[in-house]
């Protein structure tokens, strides 16, 4: 492939008949996984700013009770959460959006399209209703 072209590949998802309740109850986790990602960000964030403030290059202050330590765990603690939730409610709400659309009566089909270009590269997908 040259650069700026793309591939589409189809694939086929079978419909099925009936709807189920796994694909609202992945969806909600999803949302609820992705609500605690950001509360542990935002956690994150406020930790960095103590630490900018009681800190300098070489050294911390011991002011109001501040330890670096405890800091720099509570730092890697909300990083840590703060992907693997997000990842994890990714996972979550595409799982739950893929059994919505193949649990209606409608045929579907996904398409998966690679795409490259200077320093990028990706794959884009998007589900056809029919």
């Amino acid at each position: 492939m040259k650069n700026g072209q793309s591939l589409s590949v189809e694939v086929p998802v079978l419909a099925r008949n009936h709807s189920s309740f796994w694909p609202w109850l992945s969806g909600g986790l999803g949302v609820a996984m992705g609500a605690a990602a950001g509360v542990f960000a935002y956690d994150q964030s406020v930790a960095q700013a103590s630490v900018r403030r009681h800190c300098d290059a070489t050294s911390c202050d011991g002011d109001d009770g501040f330890s670096a330590t405890i800091a720099n765990a509570r730092l890697q603690r909300d990083f840590a959460l703060a992907i693997g939730l997000g990842i994890g409610a990714g996972v979550a709400l595409g799982t739950g959006i893929i059994g919505l659309a193949t649990s209606s009566e409608t045929s579907t089909s996904a398409h998966f399209s690679p795409w490259f270009g200077f320093r990028s590269a990706g794959i884009g997908m998007s589900m056809v209703f029919e």
